[in-house]
Order: structure tokens, then C-alpha cells, then sequence
């Protein structure tokens, strides 16, 4: 019993110390952030093995709601913002629906990367199966990470 109750009780003071590293950035990366986007204030964080994500309202560059991306040193690696249907370069959706001809329910995410064109995140459904393809500002296919 007296086993169990000290496990439990070092259960409950850890417990805490990890759900605080998943609310609180470190300093670099918190700091990148601020430097990045001046004017906006985080809204949640969260961490996971790739870094730190930030969801905000985008302030500095008027692009409403939006996730920035950090990797653990506080190097900014990309931004993402989600765009109604309108706002999508027609090319980019003409493109899209050629290729996936009956396809429907299509979101989309315009990501910013540092010194690299935008890359439009289309998520649809195409045979019963939704599908997510990254498309450059000519509606060509694109590796996210390209």
C-alpha cells in the first residue's frame, strides 16, 4: 500500500511538469515568434516531436486566423493559413479539379515558408476517399517540403 501511494503521489507532482513544457515554448522559440509577428499574440501552443505550433490571429500580415511552426531552436519553418474557396488562385483550383475530375468538399491552406514560394494544401474528396495534395501558384503538383 505504501508502495502504491508513493507512486501515486510521484505520479501527480510529474504529471504537471510535463503539461507545462506543452503550454510554455522555450525562450528561442517564443522569442522567434515575437520577432516574426510583432504585433499578435499567441493563443494556445503546443509541442510535439517536429517543435512547437502556435495558433494566433495574424496581425502583422492581415491574414486572420493562422499556425506558425517552430522547430525547437525557435527557427520559424512555416506558416499556415486557411483560405475560403475565394481566395485560391483560380489556376491553382482549375488545375486541381482537372486532375481529380469529380472530386468535391475541398478545404484549403495557403502555407508560407521562409524564401520559398506559397504552397496551396488542398484536402478533398475524390472515389469515396479524401485525399491531400500540396499545389504551387501554377496549380502544379509540389512536395510540401520542396
Amino acid at each position: 500500500m505504501k508502495k502504491f501511494l508513493m507512486t501515486f503521489l510521484i505520479g501527480v507532482m510529474v504529471i504537471p511538469v510535463f503539461a507545462q513544457t506543452s503550454r510554455h515554448p522555450p525562450k528561442a522559440v517564443s522569442e522567434s515568434f515575437q520577432k516574426e509577428y510583432p504585433h499578435s499574440s499567441p493563443s494556445r501552443w503546443t509541442h510535439s516531436a517536429g517543435g512547437w505550433s502556435v495558433e494566433f490571429e495574424d496581425r502583422d500580415f492581415d491574414n486572420g486566423d493562422a499556425t506558425a511552426h517552430f522547430d525547437s531552436r525557435g527557427r520559424h519553418l512555416d506558416t499556415q493559413i486557411p483560405y475560403d474557396d475565394g481566395d485560391v488562385p483560380v489556376v491553382v483550383k482549375d488545375n486541381l479539379r482537372k486532375q481529380y475530375p469529380g472530386s468535391d468538399h475541398y478545404e484549403y491552406t495557403r502555407i508560407d515558408r521562409r524564401e520559398n514560394e506559397p504552397v496551396y494544401k488542398a484536402r478533398f474528396m475524390h472515389k469515396k476517399k479524401y485525399r491531400t495534395v500540396y499545389l504551387d501558384q501554377r496549380g502544379e503538383h509540389r512536395n510540401y517540403h520542396q
